[in-house]
């Protein structure tokens, strides 16, 4: 059984990718809101309730531009805030996706998952969200870091008027 493998394996731990950062808990929350209104209300009005904090400028807007979460300036540029990793859409069941934060001096970037699921017990629906990594940078603006994250999700929160589980 010596020769099962053509190569011998690489035992030695520099050559071996660093095991992903795990994801911390942001929280849940429920949401009085049907899940195509919660999710409307996230895709559509992102605008509305992206914290000013979190701009480069208070007076820009905020917008998804493909799979891009970007600020408009006043100028009319556009500045990439977040990139949108992943997404399960099944409109009836859940909206599932992750927001990543790149920052180039961070081997892994900062990312925020979303999970807005229909509440089974109810006619809302749900919020679940989680964090991994330490930091990202948005391509031109201050670091995002995971306390931001937190005030990220809380803003959406307040905005579908959702309350913590």
């Amino acid at each position: 059984m010596d020769d099962l493998f053509s190569h011998p394996l690489d035992t030695q731990p520099e050559h071996r990718s660093p095991a992903p950062t795990a994801i911390e808990s942001l929280g849940a929350w429920s949401i009085p809101l049907s899940l195509v209104e919660a999710v409307s209300g996230f895709v559509e009005h992102l605008h509305l309730w992206w914290p000013a904090e979190l701009k480069a400028d208070e007076d820009s807007g905020v917008e998804l531009s493909g799979s891009d979460v970007v600020e408009v300036l006043r100028t009319g540029e556009s500045v990439r805030l977040a990139r949108i990793a992943q997404t399960y859409d099944a409109p009836t069941e859940a909206l599932m996706l992750s927001m990543v934060f790149e920052d180039p001096a961070q081997a892994s970037p900062l990312t925020l998952g979303w999970v807005l699921t229909a509440d089974p017990e109810g006619s809302g629906s749900r919020l679940t969200a989680g964090a991994r990594g330490d930091s990202g940078h948005p391509a031109d603006g201050e670091p995002i870091e995971r306390e931001d994250l937190e005030e990220l999700v809380e803003a959406y929160a307040r905005f579908v008027n959702a309350s913590p589980v």
